[in-house]
């Protein structure tokens, strides 16, 4: 076949190898092609497509049947060739600029996806339904924008779902801002939705597992959250919270623990998408020994009284942790503003 193309293809393909050079290490789990079975396979000789025409010159096939009759051209002709397995990055990679560039020998090919799924390919798409981890997700769109690859980018908004879990892999998620790229959610989220929940146009890396929760629920996440729920619990005046970076959340298994950085109406927003149910308690006061250890006075600043000395400082956190391991939480004056969800509480302490 490269005898009837031009020597700039010869050029291409080579150029193309060094470009993927970066991605010998993708997929390192899943089984690939080498470069040199990839370059067997397009360098093949084989005759090309030439359809049969009639005297004036003029297809006898047009459309659709004449698309097929040279798709089952090349499927002949490349019958005895050795599949081959590329990434889907390296797919992306070798289709970003003309994404039919690998049309005849798609019959030969496969593509392997995130998690070592396969798909086939039609006409520079891949074919076939996907589901996998958030993570693998979010690499998988990324590679799609970075590249401007708008037939991978349709497969990932359309065919590609995100695999459940379980309650503690929302946790999970919560406690790891860093790990998700915020400009790169934000591309996900619909505009509407970003207008909505007034979203910064430039998020802070703060918001990464809020976003990250939007997202999972966004593109068909589920949670397991029969019979689960989340407290999630905040001073009423952050002024003279020395520890306000973190947010103390309880699980309805009993399970305490703090969260830094929640932007706590959002992550309850997101929870609520996953049917997870989140009660918000603003608290005024925190209890030691039955007596309140901390509380807002009349300035709205938290105090504490330190050797009988009034203190305007409070380890909210620290303090309110205590409490709820103890039991003297049950003694705070906000049971009157919760009087129900104390009760649900005490229950699961």
């Amino acid at each position: 076949m490269l005898k009837n193309r031009p020597v700039r293809f010869v050029r291409w393909l080579f150029a193309i190898f060094v470009a993927m050079a970066a991605y010998n290490d993708v997929a390192q789990a899943c089984e690939v092609s080498s470069e040199e079975e990839l370059f067997g396979l397009l360098s093949k000789k084989i005759l090309p497509y030439v359809p049969s025409t009639d005297e004036q010159g003029n297809p006898y096939l047009t459309g659709n049947a004449l698309v097929f009759a040279e798709m089952n051209h090349y499927r002949d002709a490349f019958s005895d060739a050795e599949y081959v397995k590329l990434s889907y990055q390296r797919y992306a990679s070798l289709t970003a600029d003309v994404d039919t560039a690998l049309k005849n020998f798609e019959s030969r090919i496969i593509v392997i996806g995130p998690e070592c799924s396969e798909f086939k390919l039609f006409q520079g798409e891949l074919i076939g339904n996907v589901e996998m981890s958030l993570r693998s997700y979010l690499e998988m769109y990324a590679t799609a924008d970075n590249l401007g690859h708008r037939k991978l980018k349709k497969f990932v908004d359309e065919q590609a779902r995100i695999r459940p879990i379980n309650f503690d892999g929302i946790i999970d998620v919560l406690m790891n801002d860093l790990n998700y790229d915020t400009t790169l959610m934000m591309k996900i989220i619909p505009d509407k939705l970003k207008k909505s929940l007034e979203l910064p146009s430039t998020p802070s890396h703060k918001l990464g597992a809020e976003l990250a929760l939007l997202v999972f629920a966004l593109k068909g996440g589920a949670v397991d959250s029969e019979g689960n729920s989340v407290f999630i619990f905040k001073p009423a005046s952050y002024r003279g919270v020395v520890d306000g970076q973190n947010t103390v959340i309880l699980q309805s298994n009993g399970r305490i623990m703090e969260v830094p950085d929640l932007i706590i109406d959002l992550t309850s927003y997101g929870l609520g998408q996953l049917n997870v149910p989140t009660t918000i308690l603003t608290l005024v006061e925190v209890m030691k020994d039955k007596k309140p250890l901390c509380e807002i006075d009349e300035s709205n600043i938290w105090f504490s009284m330190v050797g009988g000395a009034k203190v305007r400082k409070c380890a909210f956190n620290e303090h309110l942790i205590e409490s709820l391991i103890t039991g003297d939480w049950i003694y705070s004056r906000d049971r009157l503003m919760y009087p129900r969800t104390f009760k649900e509480i005490e229950g699961l302490l």
